[in-house]
């Protein structure tokens, strides 16, 4: 004996077959294009170089500003015992804030002019 499965009606396939068509050309549509027209990320950046004691007080302030770290360095200055040493951070935030002016002084990232 062989068990036959029940069949829809020839109209409410057809119905349900035109709302799968509908319902994925609308996913198309919304994956193809975005509803909404977002302007490009804009970062600001800045450059600190604290000394080796105030480190993790700096990246603790800079972060808690919206600050990220991009890049840190070791950076020295000067020879034998006039040497001294810091931590060159370069850091972004997104947003964008006022330039700096050339004769400005890149640093402070907690309050960039």
């Amino acid at each position: 004996m062989r068990e036959e499965t029940p069949q829809l009606p020839d109209r409410v396939a057809r119905t349900l077959l035109t709302l799968a068509v509908i319902l994925l050309s609308v996913i198309a549509v919304l994956l193809g294009f975005p509803l909404f027209d977002h302007p490009p990320d804009t970062w600001s950046y800045s450059i600190v170089a604290p000394k080796d004691d105030d480190l993790i007080m700096a990246l603790n302030k800079a972060g808690a500003a919206g600050w990220e770290v991009v890049s840190a360095r070791r950076a020295t200055s000067g020879e034998g015992s006039t040497a001294t040493a810091s931590y060159e951070l370069i850091l972004k935030r997104q947003g964008a804030t006022k330039p700096l002016e050339p004769e400005e002084k890149i640093g402070d990232p907690i309050n960039p002019k």
